[in-house]
Formats: structure tokens, C-alpha cells, sequence
């Protein structure tokens, strides 16, 4: 029902409520009532009501817009708490506790995503540029694992995804589709030059029973195992 249509019930609600006594009344000897009265009353009833029905359904359509935009700005406030301003992933706190309860549920896999020369990049070709490589990057990873797959920026230039209800095979498949479209992504900077890029990808497999910082440090040495064997590649921790 719109405002309008219960603007006019609550009129004639009131405007009925009015004229039932004063039918009633008609009908007892003695008292009956002059047509004067019958009119101010119906009026009194009706303009008042009217008017009051009026300022309150407004008002109380005015609370229900003001709440629900409440409403969207707090989810908008709770994906800013929890997002990496740059990229749109989830930051850090956020990525973790996404971990620890997916964790929870069952064996996964996590991976640790980091761009290489990444310093290189930002001095040859500008601070922009870097921020689009990040930006690509989480492009492809996205494109690669599925929705409900968590991922997150740890910090600078490294990622965290967690992957649930796979097996070895499949998480090392998913690692090395992530890196080589990282490779063969064609980025170039605002004159054109071309920008390569390429990442070391650590994996490591989780438990429900492995906490989720030792879990990070060994994922974090096979990475780094990547870097230290000429970066671009994907290394499984033992």
C-alpha cells in the first residue's frame, strides 16, 4: 500500500470512528444532533486526521529510506574495513580470519603469490605502473580460482589465496595457470612500453590441525625457494 492510499485509510478510519457515536447518539431520545454539529465534526475528524496521518506516514517513510541507506553505507563500511584500498582483495586481518574459518572446515591449500623485480618495476617504469601491475595480477587470480576461493594482499606486493576441497595436484594446477597468464599478461605503461611480469608462487598444503602462522612461514619459505631458484616458478613445501 502506498503513503497516499494510507494517508486516506487513516482519514476515513478516523472520520468512521467519528460518526458511529454520533449515529448512535441520533437514535437516543432527547438527543438529537443539529446539522452544524454533524458537518464540524466530519470536518474536525477528517482535516485532522488528514493531516496528522499525513506527517506520520511520511515521517515514517523518511525512517525506513534513512535505515535502509544505514544499512548500505554499514556494508559499505564493513568491505572497506576489510579490502586492500588498491586492489579490492581482502587486506591482511581480513584474509586471515577468511583462512582460519574456511581452515577450520577441512583440508586446503595455502598459496603465497609475490610479484618478482616488483622494485624493479617501480623505478624503471613509475610508481603507476606498479600499482597496475598489482591491479593485473588480481585480475588473473581471480580469473583462475573460483569465487568462493579467499584472496587477499598480505603486504606490498604479496598475495595470499586459500584453496579448499582440492587435491595436491589440483592446487599446484590452479599455481601454475595463475603464473604462466602472469607471464604472458600483455601490460604496458602510459608511453607503451612494455611492462614484464612474472611471480613466485609457495604452496602448502593445510590441515585442520596446522595453525594458520606456521602454515604462512612454510608456504612463505617455498616462495621464497621460488626466488632463490631464478623466480617464475611454483614451489611445493615439503
Amino acid at each position: 500500500m502506498s503513503p497516499t492510499q494510507r494517508i486516506w485509510l487513516w482519514t476515513a478510519f478516523s472520520v468512521t470512528v467519528t460518526l458511529i457515536p454520533m449515529s448512535v447518539m441520533t437514535r437516543l431520545p432527547g438527543l438529537g444532533i443539529p446539522l452544524p454539529y454533524w458537518i464540524f465534526a466530519l470536518l474536525c475528524s477528517g482535516v485532522t486526521s488528514f493531516f496528522v496521518a499525513h506527517k506520520l506516514i511520511h515521517q515514517g517513510e523518511r525512517l525506513r529510506i534513512l535505515h535502509a541507506e544505514l544499512v548500505v553505507a554499514h556494508e559499505k563500511l564493513g568491505r572497506i574495513a576489510m579490502s586492500d584500498s588498491l586492489t579490492q582483495v581482502l587486506n591482511r586481518g581480513a584474509f586471515l580470519d577468511h583462512v582460519k574459518r574456511r581452515h577450520a572446515g577441512g583440508d586446503g591449500w595455502l598459496l603465497l603469490v609475490d610479484a618478482d623485480h616488483f622494485k624493479s618495476i617501480n623505478d624503471r617504469f613509475g610508481h603507476e605502473a606498479g600499482d597496475d601491475a598489482l591491479q593485473s595480477i588480481v585480475g588473473i587470480m581471480r580469473q583462475v580460482v573460483r569465487t568462493e576461493d579467499p584472496i587477499g594482499r598480505l603486504g606490498g606486493e604479496e598475495f595470499g589465496i586459500y584453496l579448499s576441497g582440492m587435491t595436491e595436484q589440483d592446487a599446484i594446477m590452479i599455481a601454475e595457470r595463475i603464473r604462466q597468464r602472469i607471464e604472458q599478461a600483455d601490460l604496458t605503461d602510459r608511453l607503451g612500453n612494455s611492462i614484464p611480469l612474472s611471480v613466485s608462487i609457495g604452496v602448502t598444503r593445510m590441515d585442520p590441525m596446522d595453525k594458520v602462522r606456521d602454515s604462512l612461514r612454510l608456504a612463505d619459505n617455498a616462495m621464497y625457494q621460488a626466488k632463490h631458484n631464478g623466480r617464475n616458478q611454483v614451489i611445493l613445501s615439503n
